[in-house]
């Protein structure tokens, strides 16, 4: 049953994003927590290549650790990260990740989202839009045999227990899974909901 309605999610996402191609959202199916604790917050680390909003700067720190842990060499220091209301990509939208135009990489994260979302959703959010602008992955569709989505890159953030109970895994995932090269040329614009 789940994986008929992740098909089904699935495919209105992509009829949603058949009309502009240079779009990919992904969809919130809720945002209430079924998980009582949260993990600890990133402690703060001096990125000093860091050029965003400092505020973000142990998400990233985050993000570039876990990387090493998994082999990769990462960088952020171009990302630009802030806040804003998103409206104009749909009242849904809680994130975008820009790449390919003049002051690219940017990731953007709608505020109200950001002021009231738990830790592991933060976590999950700013893994997903670095996935896109750092580690240069486009959305992933694949669902594992138990239904689950195979990749923090799929087009529906993941709930927090699906998270937290195979996070080992998505983590060697979001860093590893390799795609055939692809040239990515001109603007590229992910919207995640």
């Amino acid at each position: 049953m789940r994986a008929m309605i992740a098909l089904v999610l699935s495919c209105l996402v992509f009829t949603a994003c058949a009309d502009s191609p240079e779009l990919a959202a992904i969809q919130s199916p809720g945002g209430v927590s079924t998980v009582p604790a949260d993990p600890p917050s990133p402690t703060p680390e001096a990125l000093p290549d860091f050029k965003g909003d400092k505020r973000f700067a142990p998400y990233v720190a985050r993000f570039i650790r876990e990387g090493a842990k998994q082999g990769r060499k990462l960088s952020a220091a171009a990302v630009s990260i802030r806040l804003s209301d998103l409206e104009q990509y749909g009242e849904r939208t809680i994130g975008v990740c820009f790449r390919g135009c003049a002051d690219c990489p940017k990731v953007l994260l709608k505020d109200s989202f950001w002021a009231t979302a738990s830790e592991a959703r933060k976590r999950l959010l700013f893994d997903h839009e670095l996935g896109h602008c750092v580690l240069q992955r486009p959305h992933r569709t694949t669902l594992l045999a138990s239904g689950k989505p195979a990749s923090i890159m799929y087009p529906f953030i993941l709930d927090e227990r699906t998270y937290r109970e195979d996070l080992t895994r998505y983590q060697r995932e979001l860093y590893t899974y390799r795609l055939a090269p692809a040239a990515l040329e001109g603007l590229q614009i992910d919207i995640c909901e």
